[in-house]
């Protein structure tokens, strides 16, 4: 069970809301209550992986970003 956290060396942080992997886009909230939820430690740590490395270019801050909550 986990969450998306981005913070950022500036200090803001916001959360992964939505993930379209088929147009490789992502949404993001402030808020964590509104953040996509992964059920299961392995399958988030799979998905950040998979964020990590597919979104990179287009969102640079994902480099920043954890797995929370697993």
């Amino acid at each position: 069970m986990g969450r998306f956290k981005i913070a950022e060396p500036n200090g803001k942080v916001k959360w992964v809301k939505k993930i379209d992997k088929v147009n490789q886009e992502l949404e993001f909230t402030e808020r964590e209550s509104e953040a996509y939820y992964r059920d299961g430690s392995f399958f988030t740590k799979s998905e950040l992986d998979f964020i990590k490395f597919h979104f990179k270019k287009k969102y640079p801050e994902v480099a920043y970003a954890v797995a929370t909550g697993i």
